[in-house]
């Protein structure tokens, strides 16, 4: 990637953990840490802005949990791993967005991840109902859904890499994009704040 991407001498990453944190994070009672072999350990401690702040200067990465405790979120998203994984979700991005179903384009390490927020949270059944509805209108194979769980039982349940963190196996940031490849903003800063002012599902169209 690009070094340009991340400049953390020209931003204030202080004010862009906050927005990060109020844009992604469902849960603040726990957090997830990524290992160096990839996977996530949980850690059962609040997650502070400290850690959100670090994870932007790349010296941990955080994953977000779907689900908040009561099983609820204003979060959806759809993780397409494989060579065409990107470019299909970019064309049903151009898809949703024709029925008035706004989405955001993240890259991946072998894919990428098509984000969702909801004007409001919902019980996690009723997200997982609006996203299977979605994946069989369009068709969508081969694709995972988040959140994974209708409800917790006891664990906090499925999570995604919280964007902009540095991938513990390539070492590398990745960017949204809007559908033709181009990057949402020049800098995790700009793409932090286009984020957190997001457009959200219609409560009319989420609820149809």
């Amino acid at each position: 990637m690009n070094h340009e991407f991340f400049k953390p001498e020209q931003e204030t990453v202080h004010e862009a953990a906050v927005l990060l944190g109020k844009t992604f994070i469902q849960r603040t009672d726990m957090f997830a840490s990524q290992l160096e072999d990839g996977r996530y350990v949980t850690i059962k401690e609040p997650l502070a802005e400290r850690h959100l702040t670090l994870h932007l200067e790349g010296h941990i990465t955080l994953g977000a949990y779907i689900l908040a405790s009561d099983s609820t979120t204003r979060i959806m998203a759809l993780d397409a791993d494989g060579e065409n994984g990107l470019v299909d979700l970019a064309n049903l991005s151009f898809e949703l967005d024709r029925e008035g179903i706004p989405t955001y384009l993240e890259t991946s390490r072998r894919g990428g991840h098509l984000w969702f927020f909801l004007e409001q949270p919902h019980e996690g059944m009723q997200v997982r109902a609006f996203g299977k509805g979605l994946m069989d209108a369009h068709k969508v194979e081969g694709v995972e859904l988040y959140p994974k769980q209708d409800r917790l039982y006891g664990g906090p349940g499925s999570l995604v890499r919280l964007p902009f963190g540095r991938h513990k196996l390539t070492g590398q940031r990745y960017p949204f994009i809007h559908r033709n490849g181009a990057w949402l903003a020049p800098t995790v800063k700009e793409q932090i704040q286009v984020l957190s002012t997001h457009q959200s599902v219609p409560e009319n169209v989420f609820g149809a």
